[in-house]
């Protein structure tokens, strides 16, 4: 499988870009100087060429992309579960 990996400079990129390697995916991995999620024209072009089956962005976007709310309202948004 050909998988295009964003954000590959930080810890969940490189593992993720790891696990790929290990079975056997041809993996594409681009840290933030390599490519820029937030510009369209980037992601257009890294796609267009390695043609992947896969695009994992483990790639954080900028402050303005964040949220900045506390913890739990993080949460309710997502739905993911917080606390007890």
């Amino acid at each position: 499988m050909r998988v295009l990996v964003t954000g590959s400079g930080g810890q969940v990129g490189r593992e993720l870009t790891e696990l790929c390697r290990r079975v056997g995916d041809t993996v594409t991995a681009t840290d933030r100087a390599a490519l820029d999620v937030t510009d369209r024209d980037q992601v257009l072009q890294a796609v267009t060429s390695v043609r992947p089956d896969v695009v994992s962005t483990a790639q954080r976007g900028p402050p303005s992309m964040r949220a900045k709310a506390t913890p739990d309202a993080r949460c309710g948004r997502t739905g993911w579960r917080c606390g007890g």
